[in-house]
C-alpha cells in the first residue's frame, strides 16, 4: 500500500486502513523517498505446518476462500525474497497535498478523527515467491480446478504470477515490489511539514479486527 497510506486504531487493538497513498492523491508517482535495495543474506526459508494464505492475505486480500482452502493443504512453503529496502514517506510533499485538499472533501474530516495515523516508512520486498508442496492427490486436484492460479486483483494492487515448476510443486511469484511490514506514526497535525510523533512498528500481516463504535470509509 506504500508509505503515506493512512490507518486508524481500533479500541480493540487492531488497526483499519483509512486511504491508501494512491486513493488520497489520486494520481502517482508517490511522494516517496526510496530507499537503496539490500540483497537478503539468506534468500529462501522454508516453514513446515503453515498456512500459505498467511503469507498471501494482506497483499491479494480479499483472498478467494475456495482458493484459500486449497493453498493451505500444502505440507510444505518455501519462501524466496531476493533483497529489501526501506522507502520512507517524503512528508514535506505529502503533507502539502494533504493540506490543498478541500475542507469538506472525506479525507480532510477523516484527519481530524482521534488516533489517525500515517505510514511514514514501509520495507519493500523484491523477488518475493511462494513455492508449496502439495501431496500428489491435493496437486492434482488444484490443477482440475484450477487450471490458472495466477493472482492480478489484490487489494492493494499485488498480482502474482503462478506457475508449477514440477507435479507438485507450485510457485506464486510477485510481478512487482510489495511491501510487507510498515511504521506508522500518529498525525500531530495536517501541515506542509506533516508533523509525526510516536513512531510504532507494525505488523501489517497481523489479523485487522472492526470496531463497531467507529464509522466505516464514507460513513457518517
Amino acid at each position: 500500500m506504500g508509505p503515506g497510506s493512512v490507518w486508524r486504531r481500533t479500541n480493540t487493538g487492531g488497526y483499519r486502513m483509512r486511504w491508501s497513498i494512491l486513493e488520497a492523491k489520486g494520481a502517482s508517482p508517490l511522494p516517496v523517498e526510496e530507499g537503496g535495495l539490500a540483497a537478503c543474506k539468506e534468500q529462501r526459508f522454508t516453514l513446515e505446518r503453515t498456512f500459505p494464505s498467511l503469507l498471501l492475505r494482506n497483499p491479494l486480500e480479499p483472498l478467494d476462500l475456495e482458493l484459500e482452502a486449497a493453498l493451505d493443504k500444502a505440507d510444505k512453503v518455501t519462501v524466496r525474497i531476493q533483497g529489501f529496502a526501506v522507502d520512507r514517506l517524503a512528508e514535506n510533499p505529502y503533507g502539502g497535498m494533504l493540506l490543498a485538499l478541500p475542507a469538506e472533501s472525506l479525507l480532510r474530516k477523516d484527519l481530524g478523527r482521534e488516533y489517525v495515523m500515517a505510514q511514514v516508512s514501509g520495507l519493500r520486498v523484491r523477488g518475493f515467491a511462494i513455492s508449496m508442496e502439495f501431496g500428489p492427490a491435493d496437486a492434482a486436484s488444484l490443477k482440475q480446478k484450477r487450471p490458472d492460479l495466477s493472482i492480478k486483483s489484490g487489494k492493494a494492487g499485488a498480482s502474482f504470477a503462478a506457475k508449477w515448476t514440477s507435479p507438485t510443486v507450485l510457485e506464486l511469484a510477485a510481478e512487482k515490489d510489495i511491501y510487507i511490514f510498515a511504521r506508522l506514526s500518529l498525525i500531530a497535525s495536517v501541515s506542509p511539514q506533516f508533523k509525526l510523533s510516536a513512531p510504532e512498528v507494525i505488523n501489517v500481516f497481523g489479523p485487522e479486527y472492526e470496531d463497531p463504535k467507529l464509522p466505516l470509509l464514507g460513513e457518517q
